[in-house]
């Protein structure tokens, strides 16, 4: 048996990590899901301006498929945001009431572009413009215009803080605490 020595720590994961400069867990550690979440993911969304517009999708995007699978427990955990599918239809509901056509639209564009790549897809029919306009989501044509603050402020922050039961799902728990990353 292989000597691991001072250095090894047992395995850690999501839902039980601890610090490892000791065995306490850190004291400044929310512990309330609706607290963890508006200190891990909503605060930071709301920092976000200017010239943070992907980003700022980028972070919301995940957010919005953690909810909408949440609110359609029917769908296999291995579904895609297809055509015709139950997650396009609650899309669809969730980005406004838009078409299904337009949401996998939007998500094939965003969601998978910015999540995969880095960078919005190109989508044929369909471009897309980032900007100040005043509502989250405007479709013109098979033109996407997007807010990507007022997405946030209209659509992920009410939709995250509506559905906190999201956060107690079994394969993708929220963490319970995590090091302290402060500086």
């Amino acid at each position: 048996m292989r000597d691991v020595g001072t250095n090894f720590r047992p395995a850690v994961n999501a839902s039980t990590a601890v610090t490892f400069e000791s065995s306490r867990v850190c004291a400044d550690t929310p512990l309330s899901y609706r607290d963890r979440v508006e200190e891990w993911y909503i605060e930071p969304l709301k920092r976000l301006r200017g010239n943070d517009g992907f980003i700022c999708l980028m972070l919301s995007l995940p957010l919005v498929e953690k909810v909408v699978r949440y609110l359609t427990p029917s769908a296999p955990a291995d579904a895609s945001f297809s055509h015709n599918s139950e997650l396009a239809a609650k899309l669809a509901e969730t980005l406004g009431g838009v078409s299904q056509q337009v949401a996998l639209a939007f998500w094939k564009i965003f969601r998978n572009g910015l999540e995969h790549r880095a960078a919005p897809a190109i989508y044929d029919p369909w471009s897309y413009e980032l900007t100040n306009c005043e509502s989250a989501l405007v479709v013109s044509g098979h033109r996407l215009i997007v807010n990507p603050y007022r997405f946030r402020d209209d659509i992920v922050i009410p939709l995250v803080n509506k559905h906190m039961g999201a956060w107690k799902d079994a394969d993708y728990p929220l963490a319970r605490v995590v090091i302290n990353l402060r500086t």
